[in-house]
């Protein structure tokens, strides 16, 4: 008895891959799900969503601001003061130039 399998084709940029790539299925069903993988795949390419996606590592940062701000609404005040009171502090100064001069 003789294997058969279906063959997918899938196109450059799919799964990370930059050429197309024949993927093999041992079920039609599997091959079909994976055409309609695919298919959502070509659709958010060209129209993308306008929702966010976030990683572990994002969830975590969230999940901090959360429990040390409170109201996330108040960001936008947040980096707005940052940005005029601490920003200027945290750029590096220049060694070459004497900051205050001291009258000797």
């Amino acid at each position: 008895m003789k294997d058969r399998y279906s063959r997918v084709t899938a196109p450059a940029g799919f799964d990370g891959q930059a050429t197309r790539r024949d993927y093999y299925f041992k079920t039609r069903n599997a091959a079909r799900e994976f055409r309609l993988r695919i298919k959502r795949w070509k659709a958010e390419q060209k129209y993308p969503s306008d929702t966010l996606s976030f990683d572990d590592s994002d969830k975590r940062w969230l999940a901090y601001l959360r429990a040390h701000v409170g109201n996330l609404e108040l960001l936008p005040a947040i980096v707005t003061h940052w940005e005029r009171a601490a920003k200027p502090i945290t750029r590096p100064l220049n060694p070459g130039k004497p900051t205050i001069s001291h009258p000797n």
